[in-house]
Order: structure tokens, then C-alpha cells, then sequence
């Protein structure tokens, strides 16, 4: 077996027998990477879910998560979140299931198409046909379109199996039955290859015949489906089998051979399959009944109740875990995609900056310099020919072109970093900001700069000057106001807070930022946000606006 081959076999465990499942795992866990090893960890959980050993998944997938915390793989992270999210189904943590699957889709998402998309699809089925069933119709349709994108069989039966389930849930049995002959035909066709797909189809199949009332058709699939080797080593199967045998038996009226399947296939659990055990206990009472046993079948459902109460105690520590580890992994997730999407932006803005610059130095102060030179080489010729009357004038007129394009020169340098925020700190370069911005306007300006001796970081002092000058360029130009504070503060231990709040007509926030007139705002929140700040902007019509950043000083 290859790396490639073992990662191909862990990627579709879903529909893989246990010990070809078992084996991949067992060579990635040998592996000298760490990411495979993880992965190793996914699949043994994985399987552990499958078999219903959900406290045994609990731990090993929690230690999965623990080593997948340590290494850069998304093949790795959706797995682990498809992992989770079947846990979290089966164990009855449904909110958390739902959170997992969803990490699951959206890291799959980001990796080429291969069997982990349709992992985590067949996962994401599982889940929301039980949280969200108004949604699994679509969800299992592209299930199956994934499945024969694939060209994979086995895949193939198991999304065809999927789909017929989720359309029996929502009554549709005619279909249900087309979508279950569907995943017959392809496991059949498989041979000995498609083993556990045909236990999967036929008992599916055999379910949609129960619900058409035709338990001799459940019963004939259901045979089938037990006749699988393979079945001895898929527990949780082969006890839902037994289930659904003793379901059409009891349809048929055969309500001993129904007791006697309950009966026997509860014996054959072991004791980590607490909610299979529950079903056919509930069985087990309902065919007590049906021969009149009350008094037994009483006592089934108190052996079901007491099961249950004991499962639910031993699951609610593990289900708050999982919920809260579903939280922290969603909110790491969408953390690490706003700083990927801020630092991806920021180096657009830093391009689009440069690009900006070149531009203008290339049709401003070069184009100029460039006959100022053409003008130099003429002074130099009628120096040369003694035309000193000529030359008094042309160096007088190279002399104020050469004092404008330094002017030039220093309006772009202070853009990119005014000189006065080095030369005299920040407070000043405010100061002289808000001074130019307001020349010429009936605007007043009160400055309160409150920082004392502490000097916040060189980038940091940049968005400050940066952020201060958007917001009054906006006064200037859409606030009609007749006064303007700008504040610069400590707000807490290693937080400075910048304040540019005007008394103008003030503008409806909402509109402005759903719309094209955004006055400069998504600029300043990302260049807040570049730094791990905060921009905060509140305003309405005739209120005034008030502008404030949070940025750590260092």
C-alpha cells in the first residue's frame, strides 16, 4: 500500500469495509508525517463511530483534534470536522453536528475535488436530515451529482442510498423506492467489491418496502443483506438489520420470529452500542405486547427507559465538550479566514499604493524633471556662448520649477508618511493635518491629545494620521459642520483610542455602507482591522457623526 492509496482509502471510509478501513489506517499510523498520523487517529474514530463505541470516538478523535492543532493540513481539518459531525449525529449532540458539518463543507471547499468532498457531503447528509430536513432534499441531490462526478461505485450506491432515505423521511415513498433501486443496481454491479454497499442498499430498500406496507419485499431484501460477510464486522449495521427484521416480521404477523430476532441480535450487542440496544429493546416490548406479555414488555421499556437515562447522563459532559469544542473550532476557523482575507487586502492596498505613487511620479515630478533638464542643457549652451543676459532669466525660471516640484515631492512624502509624526510626534501631525484639510472653511477644530509620553508603534501612528485624515476629508466634504473634535487617548493597558467626531447633518450608516457612497469607511476598517483594531462608526440624519478607532499601541 502507498501513501496515496491509504490517504484515497481513509478519504472514503464512509463507504469503505471496516478492514480495508482498518488496514489504511494502521499504514498512515506508522507514517514519519504528522498530518497522516492524525489522519490515522480520524479514520480509528471513524470507525469507532460506526461500530457505536461513541465514548471510545470521543477520546480518540479528541486526541486527532489535539495533534491536527499542531499541524497545517485542511485535508486533515476537513476530516476531523466530518468526523466530529457524525459523532456529534450519533451521539445525539445535534446543534453541535450541525456546526462541524458546516467547518467541513467549507474547508472541502478550498481543496481539489477528490472522495473528501463527497466525505464530508455524506456527513453533512447524515446531519441535516435529522436537524434540518426541509434542506436534505437539495443536500442529498448533490450528494449524488458529486458521487457520479467521481465515477465511483461504491460512492455512487451509498449517495443513491442517502437520497432515498431522505426522501422517506419526508413521505415520498415512490421516490424513495426509485433512489433505493438506484443503490441496488450499483452495489449489485460492483460483485464481491460492493459488499457493504449492498447491506446499506437492500436494508434501505427493505425500510421503503415497510413503509409501502409490503413487509414480504423487506423481509426478501432484507435476507440479502444479512447474507454479507462483511456484516460481522459492522455491529451498528448488522443490529439495525436485526431491527428492521424484527419490524417485518411483526408487519407479517410472524410476531414470535419477531421476538426471537429482537431478542437474539440484543445478546449478540456489546455493551457500546447503547442506542442500537434502546431500538430493539423498544422492539422487543412492542412484540411482548402484540402476544399479549404485558407484564415483559413492561419491563423491556423500563430496561429502554433506564438505558436511556443512564446514556443520556454519561453523553451530557461529552455533548457540552463537543458543542463547545464545535464553537471555538467555527470561531478559529472564521478568525483565520478575516485575518487571510485582512492580509490578503492589505497587500492589495499596499500594491495599489505603490502602483498610485509610480504614477504619480511618473506623469508629475519625472515628466517635469525631465525638462528641467532639457532647460539646464540649454543654460549650459548660452553659458557656453557668453549669452549671459539669456541665461539670468532661464536659471531664475529652472530655480522655481525646481522649489515647485520639491513642494510636490513633500505633499506625496507626507502622504506615505507625513515627516512631522517623526520630527514632532503625533499630536502635532494631527494638528497639521487637520489645519490643511480645513484651510479654507468656516470648520472649527478642537484637538485633544491625551497620550502623554507614550508613543504608539511607527505602523500604528501611520493609520492613525491615515484614519484621522479619511474622516475629516469627509467632514469637509459631507458633513456641513461647524465644529470637529479630534482625540487621541489611552483607552485601556496597551490601547489607544482615536476619536474625529463632528456636529454636521450626520448620514444614515445603514445605507451608506449597503450602497456605493460609503465615504471611505471600509478603507478605514481595514486598515483598522490590519493592525487587530477596532473601527467603530456611529451616526443618523441630524445627529452628527462620530468616528472612532481602537488600535493596540504596539
Amino acid at each position: 500500500m502507498t501513501v496515496d492509496e491509504a490517504l484515497e482509502i481513509a478519504c472514503s471510509t464512509t463507504w469503505q469495509p471496516t478492514e480495508t478501513a482498518r488496514a489504511a489506517a494502521a499504514f498512515l499510523a506508522g507514517a514519519d508525517d504528522p498530518a497522516l498520523r492524525a489522519i490515522a487517529l480520524v479514520v480509528q474514530g471513524l470507525l469507532e463511530v460506526r461500530r457505536g463505541d461513541v465514548e471510545a470516538a470521543f477520546g480518540t478523535l479528541e486526541h486527532a483534534q489535539w495533534a491536527a492543532d499542531r499541524c497545517d493540513s485542511p485535508q486533515l481539518d476537513a476530516m476531523l470536522a466530518a468526523a466530529n459531525a457524525r459523532l456529534g449525529f450519533f451521539s445525539g449532540a445535534h446543534h453541535a453536528a450541525l456546526a462541524f458539518s458546516d467547518d467541513a463543507i467549507a474547508i472541502a471547499a478550498t481543496l481539489p475535488t477528490g472522495p473528501i468532498q463527497l466525505d464530508v457531503l455524506f456527513a453533512r447528509t447524515l446531519v441535516v436530515g435529522n436537524v434540518l430536513p426541509g434542506r436534505l432534499d437539495a443536500e442529498a441531490a448533490e450528494l449524488v451529482n458529486t458521487a457520479r462526478m467521481l465515477e465511483n461505485s461504491s460512492a455512487e450506491a451509498m449517495a443513491y442510498n442517502d437520497l432515498s432515505c431522505a426522501l422517506l423521511r419526508t413521505g415520498r415513498s415512490d421516490e424513495a423506492l426509485d433512489a433505493a433501486n438506484d443503490a441496488v443496481q450499483r452495489a449489485d454491479e460492483m460483485g464481491v467489491d460492493g459488499a457493504l454497499a449492498r447491506s446499506f442498499a437492500y436494508s434501505t430498500r427493505a425500510e421503503v418496502q415497510l413503509m409501502r406496507d409490503d413487509p414480504i419485499a423487506a423481509l426478501a431484501d432484507l435476507a440479502v443483506a444479512q447474507a454479507n460477510p462483511e456484516l460481522g464486522n459492522e455491529p451498528y449495521l448488522a443490529a439495525m438489520v436485526a431491527n428492521l427484521v424484527a419490524q417485518a416480521l411483526m408487519a407479517d404477523g410472524r410476531t414470535d420470529a419477531a421476538l426471537a430476532t429482537a431478542q437474539e441480535a440484543l445478546d449478540g450487542l456489546g455493551s457500546h452500542l447503547p442506542l442500537v440496544r434502546t431500538l430493539l429493546l423498544h422492539q422487543t416490548a412492542a412484540c411482548l405486547r402484540a402476544s399479549g406479555r404485558h407484564e415483559e414488555a413492561y419491563t423491556a421499556l423500563e430496561h429502554a427507559s433506564e438505558l436511556e437515562r443512564s446514556t443520556a447522563l454519561e453523553l451530557s459532559i461529552r455533548h457540552h465538550e463537543l458543542q463547545q469544542a464545535a464553537l471555538e473550532t467555527h470561531a478559529a476557523r472564521r478568525n483565520a479566514a478575516e485575518r487571510a482575507r485582512l492580509l490578503a487586502r492589505t497587500v492589495e492596498v499596499a500594491e495599489d499604493e505603490r502602483i498610485r505613487v509610480a504614477i504619480e511620479l511618473h506623469d508629475g515630478p519625472i515628466q517635469r524633471l525631465t525638462v528641467v533638464t532639457l532647460k539646464l542643457d540649454q543654460l549650459t549652451r548660452q553659458l557656453a556662448r557668453g549669452e549671459v543676459d539669456a541665461a539670468g532669466p532661464l536659471a531664475s525660471e529652472i530655480r522655481d520649477e525646481l522649489a515647485a516640484e520639491m513642494v510636490s515631492l513633500r505633499r506625496l512624502m507626507t502622504e506615505l508618511r507625513p515627516p512631522v509624526i517623526d520630527e514632532r510626534g503625533l499630536a502635532s501631525a494631527l494638528a497639521d493635518c487637520a489645519a490643511r484639510v480645513l484651510d479654507g472653511t468656516n470648520v472649527s477644530v478642537e484637538l485633544r491629545c491625551t497620550l502623554a509620553d507614550v508613543r504608539p508603534a511607527r505602523q500604528v501612528e501611520t493609520v492613525v494620521y491615515r484614519v484621522a485624515r479619511e474622516a475629516l476629508t469627509n467632514v469637509v466634504r459631507h458633513a456641513q459642520a461647524s465644529r470637529v473634535l479630534v482625540g487621541l487617548e489611552p483607552a485601556a493597558d496597551g490601547i489607544c483610542r482615536l476619536v474625529v467626531e463632528d456636529d454636521g447633518q450626520g448620514f444614515d450608516l445603514a445605507a451608506v455602507e449597503g450602497g456605493n457612497g460609503h465615504y471611505g469607511l471600509p478603507g478605514m476598517r481595514e486598515r483598522v482591522e490590519s493592525l487587530e483594531g477596532k473601527l467603530y462608526v456611529h451616526s443618523a440624519p441630524g445627529s452628527g457623526t462620530r468616528v472612532e478607532a481602537l488600535l493596540p499601541l504596539a
